[in-house]
């Protein structure tokens, strides 16, 4: 591995610099700004090659040689030098700018800005990924502001843990409105709210003779999404409900289902065996815990097949939004083998970056019917509200400075 930093007066230069010595490849570590001798401002862009060839590896430590002989060679005293102490060259005349030139300069300095903030957010942006942003930003033909405002909707989004592929999509088909008083913030928010209806389903109506099984990661929250979502049925919709527990492997597992039960009220059903169809009850509507995902690939087969033996008409992945959404993706991808019918996002009050939603949605293909807050937290499952999610993701008072 070579680790490298490249210094230009703009993050383009810089970039260009890497991707000249290290190809397209390489991983933007971190930018900074730094002030040379003469206290100008500079950017610095620390990139890594993992696996530099042969001749990238020669053309990247000649460069860094040549680069510590000039500086040595420039701090040498020579008789030019000398004389041009004695003697110094007038300075040229400042030559005058057109009045448009400042305000493109700026606009430009804080494209640069904001790039560089992208590319210290995400280890993992390549150069070749940050150039093609930069060519996207500056060259949109866009009113004067719309740029750096797709910058902050960018940030935001990847601050909110939205998935990469969602948002550069997202992105893509924003365009400001010249004929309305709308921001393109305002817009952004309009937008997302009506992508994430797309994939939300808030109008899931459990009746007797449905059986519903969650199942998801250890720790995502499916025996109190169960508590929870009996407790809004019987409480709310005065529902009859069954509770079953398959989870054999959690300390304390079904002790926590037979609580739930006496609290509510409700009839706890114990399983004769793992080919029982637990779907037979039709006076009421049972509701199914299962242990955590196995990590072993025989042993989640088995898992896999327990759960379509037991022949749920809901059956519902469960993920927790402290989940980071690529892991979400990760797992909901194994999980789309026992065809989930929805999904459902535990721990929504914990944490204020829910792109983990989108990622599972989007993995598995369904829609997001069901949202709970942490299991100490109290009340039951709601139905997801778009607006309030996109508010989350872009929020109403965002920062123009």
């Amino acid at each position: 591995m070579i680790i490298k930093s490249f210094t230009a007066e703009s993050a383009a230069s810089a970039l260009k610099e890497v991707r000249s010595q290290m190809g397209g490849e390489a991983v933007v570590l971190k930018t900074r700004k730094v002030v040379d001798e003469c206290g100008r401002v500079a950017i610095e862009v620390t990139a890594c090659l993992d696996r530099p060839s042969v001749a990238q590896s020669s053309r990247i430590l000649s460069s860094r040689s040549n680069r510590v002989a000039d500086a040595v060679k420039a701090s040498e005293p020579s008789e030019q030098a000398s004389e041009q102490v004695v003697a110094p060259k007038k300075a040229p005349a400042p030559v005058e700018a057109s009045p448009a030139e400042p305000q493109v300069d700026k606009r430009l300095a804080e494209l640069e800005a904001k790039l560089a903030q992208l590319i210290e957010s995400s280890s993992k942006t390549t150069v070749t990924q940050v150039t093609a942003m930069l060519d996207g930003f500056t060259k949109a033909a866009q009113p004067q502001g719309a740029s750096e405002e797709l910058v902050r909707l960018q940030m935001l989004l990847a601050d909110g843990d939205v998935p990469e592929t969602f948002s550069a999509a997202f992105l893509a088909t924003l365009m400001p409105d010249p004929d309305s008083d709308e921001t393109l913030t305002e817009s952004a928010r309009r937008a997302l709210t009506s992508s994430l209806a797309d994939i939300m389903e808030p109008s899931v109506t459990l009746d007797a003779g449905d059986t519903l099984i969650v199942f998801g990661p250890s720790g995502a929250g499916k025996t109190s999404m169960i508590g929870k979502l009996a407790a809004h049925l019987v409480g709310v919709e005065k529902k009859k409900v069954r509770l079953v527990s398959l989870d054999d492997v959690k300390i304390g597992a079904h002790d926590e289902i037979v609580s739930y039960a006496a609290l509510l009220g409700v009839e706890l059903t114990e399983p004769t065996g793992s080919n029982e169809k637990l779907s037979r009850y039709a006076d009421s509507v049972t509701l199914i815990d299962t242990p955590g995902l196995p990590g072993d690939d025989k042993s989640f087969a088995q898992f896999a097949e327990r759960v379509s033996k037991v022949g749920a008409s809901h059956r519902v992945a469960v993920f927790s939004s402290l989940t980071r959404s690529s892991d979400v993706a990760d797992i909901a991808e194994r999980i789309r083998v026992m065809q989930p019918t929805h999904v459902a996002m535990s721990m929504l009050d914990v944490t204020s970056r829910h792109g983990a939603l989108i990622a599972a949605c989007e993995a598995t293909g369904v829609k997001l019917a069901w949202l709970a807050k942490s299991p100490a937290g109290v009340g039951t499952v709601h139905a997801p509200d778009p607006a309030r999610l996109a508010t989350t993701l872009i929020p109403a008072e965002v920062s123009h400075e």
